[in-house]
């Protein structure tokens, strides 16, 4: 949805001009506002207390939402609009948690279907023995969601009916690191779940060669093996859809991007493998229950579209260039990693949907690990460093895992007493003599609140940044669905494969050679 340039847009001379008095978070951080600055978007409640906005500002954003029709957007997405342009597709990826839709029903049915039939022992691997081990192989939005989602949900399903299965993922094209995940199952009772959507993922592609080479050099008859094995999610017609060669082909959609793909079979099969099909559905069902919270037109009630607005106020009228994403749950690891997908590739565009120049900044650089310990690498950064740096953090207000709970009680009350203290020394700073020790504080956060990490909050984190990151696009006036920039990178690794031309390419080469 294309408008005038934005830097022309009188109301965004509007926003910029209200930089130039951007609250002082030391003078206006009380309790009144810690109370007030929240939008509440059940299962999550976004807090931001801490974030340089005022009434004007948030007015200001309203001003904008509305003019620039950011909402009808997500109309759009919704209607099935070919909202990446480049690639003239659809984006479908809420429709994945829509209850109501024919299709994403039918897949979940065979989803659960299949994963009942390994659970149930109806299917075996080729020497009769059940399966208790899952890996998966894929890159980007193949790995990076749904790793991150299946650590997140291991301490929630351990208090229920435990692991159902252990999952591993191989990513990288490094060797190594596929040798030794190998290395470590058994043949026996191992599934592996091959994802790419086109099926000729560079990374993919080698990392299952591996396993067929791994799978020859101890003996064992590949075909026969991958046919009980291996399970497949991809295209529809890619060089991986081929029904007949393994155990299970699910099949992937043109308009799920990787990194929306979380919810559809790429996380859905492993997830649902691992913890059970009713885990699996609380985390669609959280996420549905943030889709209905975007709908919102009251900036104030709407949490995705408030952080959109925050994430572009900092980047384009503040000049923020980074950004640290902080979860105070060790489960949440990897979340971070994931958002560095989701927003790097969705917002590192310079060009808008029509392809004219952007004249305003647009992704952040996006980096983050689990507090507490992130404290003790980069916080000195963010709390003295020359460079303002926002902050989001997650945190929850019980654990999920109780054994001792006495002790564990008291680690979690410390977690949180360490996020509500860095959230406040960011913002307030300390007034010391000792310019060593002086800290001038005024240090934008902003903090997404849960009960606990339950599966309908974990699919509520993820559709939150995703919906952010939706709202981010519009903005910027962007595709946020496309990546043409990591696809040019492919191309120039494959050149490297043969005959290389480019004499660069070759130079390059030959430092490692």
């Amino acid at each position: 949805m294309s408008i005038k340039p934005r830097n022309e847009d009188p109301g965004l001379m509007d926003l910029k001009a209200l930089a130039n008095a951007a609250p002082n978070l030391k003078t206006i951080l009380n309790e009144k506002r810690i109370n007030a600055a929240i939008v509440e978007a059940s299962p999550l409640q976004f807090s931001y207390a801490c974030s340089q906005v005022n009434d004007a500002v948030i007015n200001q954003f309203q001003t904008l939402s509305d003019d620039w029709k950011i909402l009808g957007h997500y109309d759009e997405v919704l209607a099935g609009k070919a909202v990446n342009q480049t690639e003239a597709r659809s984006v479908s990826h809420h429709g994945l948690r829509d209850p109501q839709n024919k299709e994403a029903i039918a897949s979940h049915s065979d989803i659960t279907e299949f994963v009942s039939r390994i659970h149930d022992g109806d299917l075996l691997g080729y020497t009769d023995m059940p399966f208790d081990t899952v890996v998966q192989i894929g890159i980007g939005g193949s790995e990076l969601g749904v790793r991150a989602a299946y650590e997140a949900l291991v301490p929630y399903a351990t208090t229920q009916n435990g692991h159902l299965m252990e999952a591993d993922f191989v990513g990288n094209i490094d060797p190594d690191g596929c040798a030794i995940t190998l290395g470590s199952v058994d043949w026996d009772s191992t599934l592996f779940i091959i994802v790419s959507k086109s099926g000729n993922t560079l990374e993919t592609q080698a990392n299952l060669a591996y396993l067929k080479a791994s799978l020859r050099d101890d003996g064992i008859d590949v075909d026969a093996y991958l046919k009980q094995h291996c399970v497949v999610i991809t295209g529809n017609g890619s060089i991986l859809d081929r029904p007949n060669t393994y155990l299970k082909t699910f099949s992937l959609s043109d308009s799920i991007g990787g990194r929306f793909s979380v919810m559809s079979p790429v996380g859905l099969v492993l997830l649902s493998l691992a913890f059970g099909s009713e885990i699996a559905l609380s985390l669609l069902l959280g996420a549905a229950k943030m889709d209905q919270n975007a709908h919102a037109k009251d900036v104030k009630k709407n949490a995705s579209l408030m952080a959109a607005f925050i994430a572009y106020w900092e980047r384009v009228c503040l000049g923020y260039e980074a950004v640290a994403i902080v979860p105070y749950s060790e489960s949440l690891r990897s979340f971070p990693f994931h958002l560095q997908q989701l927003l790097c590739e969705s917002s590192g565009k310079s060009v808008t949907v029509d392809g004219k120049p952007i004249h305003t900044p647009t992704s952040r650089v996006v980096f983050g690990g689990a507090g507490t310990s992130l404290q003790h690498s980069t916080f000195q950064m963010l709390h003295q460093g020359p460079d303002t740096i926002p902050v989001q953090f997650i945190g929850f207000r019980n654990s999920v895992c109780s054994d001792s709970p006495d002790i564990h009680d008291k680690n979690h009350d410390a977690l949180l007493q360490n996020l509500v203290a860095q959230m406040t020394a960011l913002a307030v700073g300390n007034d010391s003599n000792d310019p060593r020790k002086r800290h001038d504080g005024h240090r934008p956060s902003s903090c997404i609140i849960a009960e606990a990490l339950t599966p309908d909050v974990v699919g509520a984190l993820f559709a939150f940044y995703e919906n952010m990151v939706m709202f981010t696009g519009a903005l910027f006036d962007i595709n946020t669905y496309d990546q043409p920039g990591v696809e040019y990178g492919k191309l120039l690794a494959k050149d490297c494969e043969g005959s290389v031309s480019d004499t660069r390419l070759q130079a390059f080469l030959g430092l490692f050679t």
